[in-house]
C-alpha cells in the first residue's frame, strides 16, 4: 500500500502505542484504504519483547503475563484513535475524518493462530488489489 497524508498519520501513531506503553507491543499491521489490521500484544514480558514478535518462538516457550496496568484494548484503540482524528482534522484539515465505531477483536492463542492472522495481515493488500480488478 502506498499511504495519503491520512495514512501516514494512522501509520506513525499506530507505531508509537508500544513507545508510550511499556507492556504494549505492536506486531503486524497493515494499513488498507478503508480498514486497519493488526496484531498488538498486551502484557507479554520477554527479556526481548521483539524476538518474540519477529522470530515466532516455539510453542513451549515460557512466557509471563504481567498486570495490563489501565491498557486495556478498548483504552489502547481509543487513544490511538483520538491522537490520529486530532492530527488528520487539525494538521492535515481533512475535517470530516471519523472513525468506525467499533472494531473486531481476537485473542490469539497459540503459535499457529499467530502465524496464519500474520499471514492474512501481510496478504490483504494483494487481496485488496485483486478485488478492484
Amino acid at each position: 500500500m502506498i499511504l495519503n497524508d491520512i495514512g501516514n498519520v494512522i501509520k506513525k501513531e499506530w507505531e508509537n502505542t508500544s513507545l508510550i506503553r511499556s507492556n504494549v507491543e505492536v506486531g503486524e499491521f497493515v494499513i488498507m484504504p478503508d480498514h486497519f489490521h493488526a496484531i498488538l500484544f498486551i502484557g507479554v514480558v520477554t527479556t526481548n519483547c521483539n524476538s518474540l514478535l519477529r522470530s515466532h518462538l516455539p510453542t513451549n516457550e515460557i512466557t509471563k503475563f504481567e498486570s495490563p496496568k489501565g491498557n486495556t484494548l478498548g483504552s489502547i484503540v481509543r487513544g490511538f484513535k483520538n491522537a490520529c482524528t486530532k492530527i488528520i482534522r487539525k494538521e492535515i484539515g481533512y475535517t470530516d475524518f471519523q472513525w468506525q465505531a467499533n472494531y473486531y477483536d481476537r485473542i490469539i492463542r497459540n503459535q499457529t493462530e499467530l502465524i496464519n492472522i500474520e499471514n492474512y495481515i501481510i496478504e490483504n493488500p494483494l487481496k485488496w488489489k485483486n478485488k478492484a480488478q
